[in-house]
């Protein structure tokens, strides 16, 4: 048995040097030889194919590719947590070491003696990042990451929302854009920051999402996971550590509608030290900062101090 001239142009140009040898030599192995490399080509077509849609699936589930062109600042507003930096450092550390993420962590530590800030110290932390850092997370102490799914990339299609309603695992309201949220230079300036006027926990975020909707963007949420809320995070919040929750009736009326007139572009502040340490082995920047209250405005900020935040 022969191969035809055309199958057998088709077996010498399809076909390996080891197995050419083997169909073109000795007759009576030219049979078997044309239907083991029949199967093998159609193995291999097979194969191919198949590879090619599972990477066309894994490049459209995590369209947000890495990229070392841009650079992340991990922001972390900080006061009297240190229990949970020493678990969140290195937990984030290795976590985005295997998303091969380019970032700086950044602690912007509250010193002074006014109620908590959180999102003046978020804008403290914008204005005082290195200039490398192109893109910013906007990250809670106490909220660890668990899903190797969950992307810190460069969240060009507009702010991701990484711990989105239906994954954190406390709060589930539609409108929330607390815990992680990823934004880039040109989108946070866009929106001015962060709101100035709320002291205390609570609500910032809920003025970020407004100012996020008023600019035209469009938060982006995590898509095709398979975990949920029980599971995406881990919250380790210290219990003995209570919220300040308290609220002043102006903090209610500016809590219904967006705030126009505090931002990134008029925090005031003055920086008592900036130092780089470890961290159970993970480099982390110290910015420890006094935040400026103007009592006029928001009287407040001057609430008696305590062990919260």
């Amino acid at each position: 048995m022969k191969p035809s001239g055309g199958l057998q142009n088709f077996l010498l140009i399809n076909t390996p040097e080891s197995m050419k040898k083997v169909l073109f030599g000795r007759r009576f192995l030219v049979g078997a030889a044309v239907l083991s490399v029949l199967i093998w080509f159609s193995i291999e077509v097979i194969f191919d194919r198949h590879v090619s849609t599972m990477s066309e699936f894994k490049e459209v589930r995590n369209s947000r590719t890495y990229d070392k062109t841009h650079k992340m600042a991990l922001l972390v507003p900080f006061r009297n947590c240190i229990n949970e930096l020493k678990e969140f450092a290195p937990h984030m550390m290795k976590f985005l070491n295997n998303q091969r993420i380019p970032y700086t962590i950044y602690v912007i530590n509250q010193v002074d003696d006014l109620r908590f800030n959180r999102a003046s110290l978020v804008n403290i932390g914008f204005l005082e990042r290195h200039p490398d850092c192109d893109y910013i997370a906007i990250h809670d102490v106490d909220l660890l990451p668990l899903n190797p799914k969950l992307n810190y990339s460069f969240p060009s299609e507009g702010p991701f929302h990484v711990s989105s309603p239906e994954l954190h695992p406390l709060y589930h309201y539609s409108e929330f854009t607390g815990g992680i949220l990823l934004m880039t230079r040109e989108q946070y300036e866009k929106v001015n920051g962060m709101s100035n006027k709320f002291w205390g926990w609570g609500a910032e975020d809920d003025d970020l999402a407004l100012r996020i909707l008023h600019h035209g963007f469009k938060t982006i949420h995590p898509l095709g996971l398979k975990t949920g809320f029980q599971n995406t995070f881990r919250h380790i919040h210290e219990s003995k550590r209570p919220r300040d929750q308290a609220r002043f009736i102006d903090e209610y009326k500016i809590k219904r509608r967006m705030d126009v007139s505090s931002g990134l572009n008029n925090t005031r502040y003055t920086v008592e030290s900036r130092n780089t340490t470890l961290i159970n082995g993970t480099q982390v920047t110290f910015i420890n900062v006094h935040i400026t209250c103007d009592v006029k405005i928001t009287p407040w900020c001057l609430m008696e101090k305590r062990n919260t935040r």
